[in-house]
């Protein structure tokens, strides 16, 4: 199955690692709400990789 995102197109881009990115969200729930997105498309976050698993919780922490 073949998923598209929203997401994906040209934003301003906080951090960025080889599996994901990190960007404000456009319609926060509190100031300063961020969204991290994988790179690759998929629609459940227990299909990450352990790879994007790692990579994605690095973002996490980054941002914190």
């Amino acid at each position: 199955m073949s998923y598209k995102s929203p997401f994906l197109k040209s934003r301003d881009r906080l951090f960025e690692n080889e599996v994901g990115f990190v960007i404000y969200d456009k319609y926060p729930v509190n100031e300063g709400h961020c969204l991290i997105i994988p790179k690759r498309v998929y629609s459940d976050y227990f299909d990450s990789t352990p790879e994007e698993i790692e990579g994605l919780t690095n973002l996490l922490f980054k941002t914190k």
